[in-house]
């Protein structure tokens, strides 16, 4: 078959570049966004990964985003500071898809400037936020401190758990702000210090086998108030070592197994003014324990604890989810 020339070849590929792309226009994602009360929002910007052209809420509130079909990271921010911004990852958008509606919080600007214990503006710090009672992470885009250390993030009215994390690779410790009010319209929390800390290190092997541990979770308490500390990176690797950042102080450091496994649970203190490194640390084999608690009528007892002793010496084990559960079962 006689060949093209090249130019034609490449004019003819353009061409049917164009027409799949020109077809592929025709795809869209629908929708109206509104406040809590149904009020429709306009002014709301709907934009999603990969190039896709953003585009602004009308009247009503709705709005029509053209994509090529695909699947998209599809993000939803409202006018000026006053509703807390949405993120819906992997929306697959084929043909004509109808959102429905999406509902934006009312929000408030929190904003503050993050410092180090020489008062020098801390760069890249990350500002994380949570629902208090889902666990779910609060969409928080541009929560990142600039090179002054300030930030400003839109968060919901109500309590939310507030992190400040350190930015990766410095010895900064990350704050936690558990039960953190928010109030609207703005707030300061002015200057936040994220003092510098300690790297405390060490590697969990099996005590009989010196098999490396992953999974495991490390937590570490002030030896005085009980209250745990918030740690970055604290579960082993697949070498079973662990490293991340404490303050200076005397705590308790605590092993967890993960779920499912029969190592035996540890605790015990330590003292922290530098860097430290607990070497390799064996943690024992265990058997499982496990029952059920019952009245003597059969009802199951909700909410009994459990401890068990070592004899002879009377010791007590450390035996995390030793509660019984809603049927009155316990597995130690």
């Amino acid at each position: 078959m006689r060949m093209q020339p090249g130019w034609m070849r490449i004019a003819w590929m353009g061409l049917i570049c164009l027409g799949l792309s020109g077809s592929l226009r025709a795809d869209q994602l629908t929708g109206q966004i509104t406040d809590a009360m149904g009020i429709p929002i306009v002014g709301a910007t709907v934009d999603a990964n990969g190039g896709v052209s953003a585009v602004v809420t009308g009247p009503g509130g709705f709005f029509t985003l053209i994509a090529s079909p695909g699947t998209y990271d599809v993000t939803i921010t409202g006018p000026g500071n006053a509703y807390v911004p949405q993120c819906f990852p992997c929306v697959t958008i084929v043909g004509t898809v109808n959102f429905g509606v999406v509902v934006l919080q009312s929000g408030s600007l929190v904003s503050g400037t993050v410092l180090d214990d020489a008062g020098l503006p801390v760069v890249n710090a990350n500002i994380d936020a949570f629902d208090p009672v889902s666990g779910n992470q609060i969409f928080t885009p541009n929560d990142g401190t600039n090179l002054l250390g300030n930030f400003a993030v839109i968060l919901p009215v109500g309590s939310v758990d507030l992190l400040i994390k350190p930015p990766a690779g410095t010895l900064l410790v990350p704050l936690h702000f558990p039960g953190f009010t928010v109030t609207g319209p703005t707030q300061s929390l002015g200057n936040v210090t994220m003092p510098t800390g300690n790297l405390l290190s060490g590697t969990l092997v099996d005590a009989v086998s010196q098999a490396p541990l992953a999974g495991f979770d490390l937590n570490v308490a002030d030896a005085s108030t009980g209250q745990q500390l918030f740690l970055l990176n604290d579960f082993t690797d697949g070498a079973g070592h662990f490293a991340f950042v404490v303050p200076t102080g005397v705590f308790t450091f605590f092993i967890r197994p993960p779920a499912g496994d029969l190592h035996v649970a540890q605790r015990f203190p330590i003292v922290v003014n530098g860097a430290l490194n607990l070497g390799i640390l064996p943690v024992e084999p265990g058997v499982l324990l496990q029952g059920t608690i019952l009245t003597p009528t059969g009802q199951p007892v909700v909410g009994a604890d459990l401890d068990v002793e070592k004899q002879p010496g009377h010791f007590q084990l450390y035996t995390p989810h030793d509660s019984t559960d809603g049927n009155g079962a316990f597995s130690l």
